[in-house]
């Protein structure tokens, strides 16, 4: 009995039961059918035949379930001893941004990762021209 469903099918599906479903069936078929024959049912390439069975070998149901795609570790995040030295040198002097913080406090960081410590800790001082434009100041007019 063929399958009614091709692997390019589940892909595009969009539930991720309905993808756990279509994997369970094709990981059935090929345990009884081989997996030359299961690639030729659902139109896939073998090594996605054998990827499934193997996961599901090792893992049994839980191995076909969606695994996340995020990374396990990210080398280049900046580490959070880091961060709080840029927080803390940032409380003593509110006013200094990137530049004068790395030259003034010889922080090891870029400028851009200080900047971006400092946007995502919420310690980035609005332009002057928000602040302006906040408070109905539009400038002069000539």
């Amino acid at each position: 009995m063929l399958p009614l469903i091709t692997y390019s099918m589940m892909m595009e599906e969009k539930s991720k039961e309905g993808k756990f479903r279509i994997r369970l069936e094709l990981i059935r078929y090929a345990l009884s059918n081989g997996i030359r024959e299961t690639k030729r049912a659902f139109r896939c390439s073998r090594n996605t035949v054998r990827l499934w069975v193997r996961r599901y070998k090792e893992d049994n149901i839980a191995g076909i379930r969606e695994r996340s795609k995020a990374p396990k570790n990210i080398p280049h995040k900046t580490a959070s001893e880091i961060e709080e030295e840029i927080v803390s040198c940032r409380l003593k002097v509110p006013c200094y941004g990137p530049r004068r913080l790395k030259m003034m406090f010889s922080l090891k960081p870029s400028e851009g990762a200080i900047a971006r410590v400092l946007k995502a800790r919420g310690l980035v001082m609005k332009d002057k021209k928000e602040i302006s434009e906040k408070k109905g100041f539009k400038g002069y007019k000539s």
